[in-house]
C-alpha cells in the first residue's frame, strides 16, 4: 500500500557543456504521501511567481530517492479550496556554469507529463529560461513535490529560479475569445454571401 502512495515523477533535463564530461538533470518527484518535517516552498496562490533557492538534497524532507542529487527543491501544494497543480513554470536566468548546455526533460509516471524543457535550445549566460510542466495527472493538494538537479554545483546554480502554477482560466479565456471572434467572422463571411 505504502508503494502505491508514493508517487514518483521523475523530469530529467540533460544539459551538455562543451565537456562530454558534464551531463545535468533536473529531476521533478511528486510525492503525494503527507510532507515530512522540512523547509518548504509553499504553494499557496496561482499566478504568482515564487522565487526559490535550491539547497541540499541531505537537507529534512527530501525523499530519499533524490538524496543522490546535487541540488534540490521542496515544495507542498496548499492552493486554496483543495485546487490540484495542472501546471507548473519554472523561470531562472542562466548562470555561467550552464552556458552551452542544452535543456531536455522526460517523464515516467503520470503527473505533469508534457514539458517544454527542449525549447529552451543551447543556454546563454543571462538567458531568461522558462519551462513548463503540465498535462497527466495533476499534483494534489496538500502533497510534497520535489525539484532535484545534479551536474551543476549547489554554488553555482545562482538566485534566479522562479516557480509558478499559472491562473487555471487564462488559457481557457483565450480558447473562448478566439471561438467568439472565429464564430463572429464566420457569421460576418456568410452574411456577406448572403446578400
Amino acid at each position: 500500500m505504502r508503494a502505491y502512495l508514493r508517487l514518483l515523477v521523475i523530469c530529467g533535463m540533460a544539459a551538455l557543456l562543451s565537456s562530454s564530461a558534464w551531463a545535468d538533470d533536473i529531476h521533478v518527484v511528486l510525492d503525494p504521501e503527507p510532507p515530512q518535517a522540512g523547509t518548504f516552498n509553499l504553494i499557496q496562490q496561482t499566478g504568482v511567481p515564487y522565487q526559490v533557492t535550491w539547497g541540499s538534497c541531505t537537507q529534512n524532507g527530501v525523499p530519499t530517492a533524490l538524496q543522490g542529487e546535487t541540488a534540490c527543491l521542496l515544495f507542498i501544494n496548499q492552493l486554496p479550496d483543495n485546487q490540484t497543480i495542472p501546471d507548473l513554470t519554472v523561470s531562472f536566468v542562466v548562470p555561467s556554469a550552464m552556458n552551452g548546455q542544452t535543456i531536455s526533460c522526460s517523464n515516467t509516471d503520470a503527473f505533469l507529463t508534457n514539458n517544454s524543457c527542449t525549447a529552451a535550445g543551447t543556454l546563454t549566460t543571462g538567458e531568461f529560461v522558462t519551462f513548463d510542466f503540465s498535462g497527466g495527472t495533476a499534483i494534489p493538494n496538500e502533497s510534497a513535490f520535489f525539484l532535484g538537479e545534479d551536474g551543476v554545483a549547489l554554488s553555482d546554480l545562482g538566485s534566479s529560479w522562479t516557480v509558478q502554477v499559472p491562473e487555471p482560466g487564462t488559457l481557457l479565456l483565450l480558447l473562448v475569445g478566439l471561438g467568439a471572434l472565429f464564430a463572429f467572422g464566420f457569421r460576418r463571411q456568410h452574411a456577406l454571401h448572403a446578400c
